[in-house]
């Protein structure tokens, strides 16, 4: 009788899920309910390449959780001066509408007088779609990032310079930084200042755990600044407090730790109950997908 409850109740499960991928892709794609958002974005990072980032889709005007990625759209990166204009690469977002290219360290840039770089993101009209383009200006800034114990205490350094056009280093003033520790899931910020005489400082006084062998990782991070636009460099050094490991007690059925065998046999009824859920999910996604190609063509093509 169990069974048979067991086998109504995923049936009926299975019909109200059907019934709710029906309705969320059976409305027409309609595009002039929808507006474009394309953005370009970029990143220094650690080891001085950078990070090219665009985003195109198409997101709903009055639901922007609603978005459809506009697939196999080609995007031309380029470094602009005056009305010159290179061409650093062309590619094609992907199934998410992203586009992304890493640009080396030794990277040669068109500049002005004032060492300002100009990079552009561009997308040509096409029949289904119109131009996008969005541009970022910026001057290439170099930090040095350094943790040390000074006289017993522990210091963290942060300097920064720009280059002019004659290769000469130019000490960067009034530029807010942050500085954060990694952790599993986010960065925790530990300090904050501003850049003076190309240089800030501070004392490391916080007591977090590091990893097994008492390591950190440190971030210096400049962030969406309107000259020199996102830039992160890192360093680990072990300044975690240790863990102070337990003794191994042997399991048994009066220590705090189950016998093996008890492991096992959860184990094995976990596995049962989550394939049971796994075989309802993926025949809910090969419903949902035989659905889409009914009902939805995909990814608006961008070609």
């Amino acid at each position: 009788m169990k069974i048979i409850n067991n086998k109504l109740s995923r049936i009926i499960v299975i019909i109200f899920a059907i019934a709710s991928v029906i309705n969320t892709y059976a409305q027409e794609f309609v595009q002039d309910n929808y507006r474009t958002f394309y953005n370009f974005s970029m990143l220094k990072q650690d080891d001085n390449t950078r990070s090219l980032k665009v985003r195109y889709v198409l997101q709903h005007a009055e639901d922007k959780t609603v978005e459809h990625p506009v697939y196999k759209a080609q995007i031309k990166f380029i470094n602009k001066l005056d009305d010159q204009e290179v061409i650093l690469a062309e590619v094609l977002t992907s199934k998410n509408g992203i586009a992304t290219l890493t640009l080396p360290e030794n990277q040669k840039y068109l500049k002005d007088k004032e060492g300002n770089i100009t990079l552009i993101a561009r997308f040509e009209e096409t029949e289904k779609l119109e131009a996008q383009e969005e541009e970022i200006m910026f001057k290439d800034i170099f930090l040095d990032f350094n943790l040390a114990e000074i006289d017993s205490v522990k210091t963290i350094t942060l300097n920064a310079y720009t280059l002019n056009n004659k290769g000469e280093q130019l000490l960067v003033e009034e530029t807010d930084v942050a500085f954060y520790i990694g952790g599993m899931l986010s960065k925790m910020k530990i300090n904050d200042g501003t850049l003076e005489s190309g240089s800030y400082e501070f004392e490391y006084e916080h007591n977090l755990p590091g990893d097994e062998n008492g390591l950190l990782t440190f971030y210096a991070q400049i962030e969406d600044h309107e000259e020199f636009g996102n830039v992160t460099k890192m360093k680990t050094m072990n300044w975690g407090v240790e863990h102070s490991v337990p003794k191994k007690v042997k399991n048994s059925l009066w220590s705090k730790n189950a016998p093996g065998w008890m492991y096992a046999v959860l184990a094995f009824l976990l596995i049962l109950v989550w394939a049971n859920y796994v075989y309802v999910v993926i025949s809910l996604f090969k419903l949902k997908k035989s659905i889409k190609k009914d009902l939805y063509k995909g990814p608006i093509q961008g070609n």
